[in-house]
């Protein structure tokens, strides 16, 4: 993402960044809420680490044989199906993006059911957006808004990634397991049990049986 200086007016950002437009450092460690639902004051820019954007969701899970499941995104705002005894509702929350040093947040965007979660320890700058407002009515600030917005995957693109995180996690794990299962079954052969022209040929490698 832009820089601070890249993305507004020359004489904002150098007064900004000179401390007269700017209202706080903001300094949070990992894994704390820094934004929930949208507090119309500030916007945050990133000076460093990484905060992730985490919405929430709700699924429908299925049951499926041998222990597997599906799940099935339900639209926000719409009335959950009936559910079958093999069915049941869950929240689930997808990672819409990462934001690092450079980027911004707090312009506006839709935040319902959000959260901006510091990844590990943030430094943000915190500037109110009346500076913004009062410099060109709001201009650069709804253009921040819309760039923000068009970088964020849509609910079906973030849903999907999400699945196929799961199952790539799943898959992982079953081969782990199988793995730590083949390398830790009990081997019942005995050296008589080995021929005698394997006995011959590989003799080094039998008699450390």
């Amino acid at each position: 993402m832009a820089s601070l200086c890249e993305l507004f007016p020359r004489d904002i950002t150098e007064k900004a960044l000179a401390g007269k437009y700017l209202n706080d450092i903001f300094y949070l460690y990992n894994y704390k809420i820094i934004l929930k639902d949208d507090d119309e004051v500030f916007v945050y820019f990133v000076q460093s680490g990484r905060c992730k954007v985490i919405r929430e969701v709700t699924v429908v899970k299925t049951k499926l044989p041998f222990g597997k499941s599906h799940l099935a995104l339900v639209r926000p705002g719409k009335t959950p199906p009936e559910l079958s005894k093999d069915q049941s509702l869950e929240k689930r929350y997808l990672v819409l993006m990462i934001i690092g040093h450079g980027g911004y947040f707090g312009v506006g965007e839709n935040l319902d059911q959000t959260w901006i979660v510091s990844e590990e320890k943030v430094e943000c700058l915190l500037v109110k957006r009346s500076v913004f407002k009062k410099h060109d009515g709001g201009r650069e600030l709804a253009l921040l808004r819309q760039k923000l917005i068009s970088s964020y995957p849509s609910r079906k693109e973030a849903f999907k990634s999400y699945i196929m995180e799961r199952n790539w996690r799943k898959y992982k794990k079953a081969l782990i397991d199988e793995l730590v299962r083949v390398r830790c079954k009990h081997v019942n052969t005995k050296y008589r049990d080995i021929p005698h022209v394997i006995r011959r040929r590989h003799e080094h490698y039998i008699r450390k049986l």
